[in-house]
């Protein structure tokens, strides 16, 4: 029998393009001898009902806001609009977008969003869109069915009337369950991916049906439809057989060619999250679907389920922390205190072995190089913990200034995984899985034992405002240790969360946040943090210009303000008075737990008195805002 001399004769390919958009492709594809299968994972067009989408077209001019949360959304939204209206449309009212890859789709249209919402859920949307519409206005949100639910309630704080309708709907899990069955079973030769999302609904779907469908498709040829897309695969230690840069059938064939002709890229170009830094748990958060964001250099989760949803988790229940980007270096020698003592504010000698402090790592003119903690592990050794972004400065910084000093510096960093439980049930959860009596551990102290058979450094810190532990285990323990703690607190609700959740969580407590509330300009008597200073321990760096500053007074405070409106101030907004100027925000956001919109700024010492009033720039509009007292939010006390 001849051979089939056709290029692609016996390569089973899946091509992950929604229902209706993959027709030529597949025809392009099977003419060169492949066995094609279009088997979407996001998204089918029609929707089961279309007259609602079509009376929104035929009924636009009603509206003043379009918000699109998605490029297929896009592309559905203007096929039915030329459908409907037998013409091409061209939208004259202000349009939202969610995401780069949606304000995109809309450019190829002429369309530039005034709007683009990073966060694709009802917060992210509402907190983007509420200092910009009101009562008045009608807003036509284009949505899956499946999030109208969810949008309705996120922007129904806006006042405005919220029309969602869906131009297409989503695969339901029991199908996308089956495209990753498929994958684990080795149906197929290669998987063409046309977007970040069917990448990371396949790999959800499988882990719900218990399935790994990871090394699946580490063997299979891999094709990314953009450099988005071929990063999505990247961060999961995927191989990106080839990018097809556009989504033209005929470039998407030509990528399927190259694999199948053995001229597959070693390492196609992408830049962005694939080339960060990973912590010991990045495949735990790939797994459980996290959104993962660049972050100081490293990949990490900015949220699972929600920042609110995971915000009140930790205020009412507990979470779990991934903050294994932190750095540790350790100081051992017989100068080790005496050397802390010279490059920090407070009094290290203090320390005795198992506990703890928070200090700031000063610069000559007394501002911050950083803010840290630091252990006391023994007599002569000690563990300084700084943050991620600063880790190479600070190690550089401290060992410049151990010169004359008989003392050892070690970065530990990448030997750690650190892991945070926070929220009321932190205890309870954690003495279940902890071979130690918690009860001696206080506020900043520390013991060493065992958590789920890991060896453990437990403290009784964290940067949420909430009563719980920081985890340091060995890096290569890590994972073991997460899971073990979803499992130990999965009864009690606890939840892993991300940093978005951590930042509004520390906000509302008034924790500093080095580079918006701190930094080398800013000094701990400004920022409300006099009492990490010591001056009469004796000399350090910086002490000079903190006794200097002391004496004569500070003339700006880390303020907190509330805003009296809906609008949300958000860093480096400027505050005014009386019309004028007068300092930036260094951090401003929704609080979840307290329902209000708060900020931090370096207000003069005339405007920082509680109760009054300044307003805030948001996007050229002045909105009320007055100062009071913080932290904004304080834990009950125990009972």
């Amino acid at each position: 029998m001849a051979r089939d001399a056709r290029p692609l004769a016996g390569l089973a390919v899946l091509v992950t393009r929604p229902a209706g958009r993959g027709g030529e492709l597949v025809r392009i594809l099977a003419r060169s001898g492949a066995r094609v299968e279009a088997r979407p994972t996001i998204a089918i067009e029609p929707p089961v009902d279309a007259a609602p989408a079509e009376r929104a077209i035929a009924g636009l001019a009603g509206y003043t806001w379009i918000v699109f949360t998605s490029a297929h959304g896009v592309r559905c939204f203007f096929a039915t609009a030329e459908r409907v209206l037998g013409r091409p449309l061209a939208l004259g009212i202000p349009v939202a977008a969610v995401g780069p890859a949606t304000a995109e789709a809309l450019r190829e249209r002429g369309v530039v969003a005034h709007v683009i919402a990073e966060e694709a859920h009802a917060e992210g949307l509402a907190a983007s869109l509420v200092s910009r519409i009101g009562a008045a206005d009608r807003v036509l949100v284009v949505a899956p069915e499946a999030r109208r639910d969810a949008l309705e309630r996120g922007l129904d704080a806006t006042g405005a009337t919220v029309d969602v309708r869906a131009f297409y709907r989503n695969v339901p899990a029991s199908g996308v369950a089956e495209v990753a069955r498929d994958v684990h079973g080795g149906r197929f030769d290669v998987a063409v991916f046309t977007s970040p999302s069917t990448v990371r609904r396949l790999i959800a779907a499988g882990a719900a049906a218990g399935l790994d469908v990871l090394p699946a498709l580490g063997r299979m040829g891999l094709v990314a439809i953009g450099q988005v897309t071929a990063l999505a695969l990247a961060d999961l230690g995927l191989p990106v057989g080839a990018i097809a840069e556009r989504p033209s059938d005929d470039g998407i064939a030509a990528a399927v060619m190259r694999i199948a002709a053995g001229r597959v890229l070693a390492s196609p170009t992408v830049s962005g999250p694939a080339s960060c830094k990973r912590t010991p748990l990045h495949e735990e958060h790939v797994r459980a679907g996290a959104r993962m964001v660049e972050f100081a250099g490293w990949h990490m989760p900015i949220q699972y389920a929600g920042v609110v949803d995971e915000h009140l988790a930790v205020r009412t229940r507990a979470g779990l922390f991934d903050v294994s980007h932190m750095g540790e270096v350790r100081v051992r020698g017989p100068q080790a205190v005496a050397f802390l003592q010279h490059v920090t504010s407070n009094d290290v000698a203090r320390l005795e072995p198992g506990r703890a402090h928070y200090t700031g790592l000063m610069t000559p003119e007394g501002g911050f190089v950083d803010d840290l903690l630091i252990y006391r592990l023994g007599p002569d050794e000690l563990l300084a913990v700084v943050n991620a972004a600063n880790t190479a400065k600070d190690v550089a910084w401290l060992r410049e200034h151990a010169r004359g000093f008989e003392v050892e510096l070690a970065d530990e960093s990448d030997a750690w995984a650190q892991i945070a439980l926070q929220g009321p049930l932190a205890s309870a959860i954690l003495r279940r899985s902890c071979a130690l009596d918690l009860a001696p551990i206080r506020y900043y102290h520390f013991r060493h034992g065992d958590v789920a058979t890991v060896p453990c450094l437990v403290s009784r810190t964290g940067y949420t405002g909430e009563d719980g532990f920081e985890l340091y285990a060995p890096a290569e323990a890590g994972a073991q240790l997460w899971r073990a703690l979803l499992e130990s607190g999965a009864a009690d609700g606890l939840r892993p969360v991300g940093l978005g959740a951590r930042d509004t969580l520390r906000l509302e407590a008034k924790m500093a946040l080095y580079g918006n509330d701190i930094d080398e300009t800013t000094t701990p008597f400004e920022a409300d943090l006099g009492w990490i200073v010591r001056l009469g321990k004796g000399e350090f760096v910086g002490r000079a210009a903190l006794v200097a500053q002391q004496e004569r007074g500070i003339a700006r405070k880390l303020t907190g303000f509330e805003m009296s409106g809906r609008a949300i101030a958000r860093h480096g907004y400027a505050v005014l008075h009386s019309g004028a100027e007068v300092a930036r925000v260094t951090s401003g956001s929704h609080a979840p737990y307290l329902k209000k919109n708060i900020g931090l700024a370096y207000l003069p010492l005339a405007l920082a008195e509680p109760g009054t009033g300044i307003e805030i720039d948001v996007r050229g509009r002045a909105e009320p805002a007055r100062v009071v007292p913080t932290p904004f939010y304080r834990r009950p006390a125990s009972p």
